[in-house]
């Protein structure tokens, strides 16, 4: 029996260097089980590095003064100023309530201001202002370090390789997710 380490996810155990258990192969039920149990392990892998990037990456914008909120919304907004609260929180992917919690911070600290939408009257928009894109090369100077400090010990190719990969996740991901409930309902066992 191959030796087994435990992954971080509840109850979640894999084996050591990706193997699989010897059994793999005794049968096709037996194989699709194994492969349901990788990629099980994989997503388990990927949140765990997701919630690993964030907690660390947090330490380093807090000399910054600036929440990971905060930075979702000038980071969106330098891509495409002018949005709604409403399109800011779907672009970040956000709740409403805390996307607009952090723009009155980020109103107060003046960095951005809001606006009349031109089209809808009831609507505000939120645009940077000039005093922000300092800040956002600062944000971006420390997130490319950050980023350099946690890949360093992955090689160009290797770095290629895992986006690749992981674009093509994402991809499918937009692809295949059910658009109704009744479709997610069809994927439930």
């Amino acid at each position: 029996m191959a030796k087994v380490r435990h992954l971080g996810g509840p109850g979640l155990l894999a084996s050591d260097a990706g193997q699989v258990d010897e059994k793999a192969g005794a049968g096709t039920a037996d194989s699709e089980e194994n492969a349901y149990r990788e990629s099980i392990r994989l997503w388990f892998l990927i949140y765990d590095v997701s919630r690993l990037h964030r907690s660390t990456f947090d330490g380093f914008m807090k000399p910054l003064s600036i929440t990971r909120t905060e930075w979702a919304v000038l980071a969106e907004l330098s891509r495409r100023d002018g949005m709604t609260q409403t399109q800011l929180a779907k672009n970040v992917d956000m709740p409403k309530a805390g996307v607009g919690a952090a723009i009155d911070r980020l109103e107060r600290s003046g960095w951005l201001m809001r606006g009349p939408d031109p089209e809808d009257r009831r609507a505000r928009r939120v645009y940077l202002v000039a005093s922000a894109k300092s800040v956002i090369r600062k944000m971006s100077r420390t997130a490319g370090k950050f980023s350099e400090r946690i890949l360093v010990d992955l090689t160009p190719e290797e770095r290629l390789t895992l986006t690749t990969a992981l674009l093509k996740v994402k991809s499918a991901i937009f692809q295949r997710r059910p658009a109704t409930s009744a479709e997610a309902e069809e994927l439930k066992l």
